[in-house]
């Protein structure tokens, strides 16, 4: 099953820089619109709270942050993607187009980043300046709609086993 947006683009969810990201696959090229830092969730609110000596104290400000994520990810639901929308609401969103990503390469190993909990490994995008940009795919989502979406719109997508 395809992840759809109220844009009906398909779309995942990532980490990039201690970011997580929602990033969109559109026919001009890919989307990328920060929701929050390295706490998305509940599920990665309870692997962190007790790393931290302060954790119980810590409770309610995860909770907020999650509360703002999801508030977050409503507003760039809203917003227009094709017509660049989006970009304007957060200085790390990002837009890619399809001529600029040389490589879409993706790896299905598991990422130790977000250990204990389970992600769908890494997608990392080359782009024609060289750069590269990875993001583990945290929560686990279904990599073969993604990379039939990724095919569709760039030439050389590679998906190692």
């Amino acid at each position: 099953m395809k992840e759809q947006s109220t844009h009906n683009h398909t779309y995942f969810y990532g980490f990039h820089s201690r970011k997580y990201y929602k990033i969109f696959i559109t026919n001009d090229g890919i989307y990328g619109a920060k929701i929050a830092g390295t706490i998305p969730d509940a599920i990665m609110a309870d692997i962190m709270l007790p790393r931290n000596p302060a954790g119980f104290f810590l409770e309610p400000v995860y909770n907020k942050k999650i509360m703002k994520r999801h508030e977050k990810e409503n507003e760039i639901d809203q917003s227009a993607i094709e017509n660049k929308q989006i970009l304007q609401l957060d200085k790390k969103n990002f837009f890619w187009k399809k001529e600029d990503i040389t490589v879409v390469s993706i790896q299905p190993k598991m990422s130790s980043f977000t250990w204990p909990a389970k992600n769908s490994g890494t997608i990392i995008f080359q782009l024609q300046n060289k750069k590269k940009k990875p993001f583990i795919i945290y929560p686990e989502q279904n990599l073969t709609d993604l990379t039939e979406s990724f095919e569709n719109i760039i030439q050389n997508v590679k998906t190692n086993k």
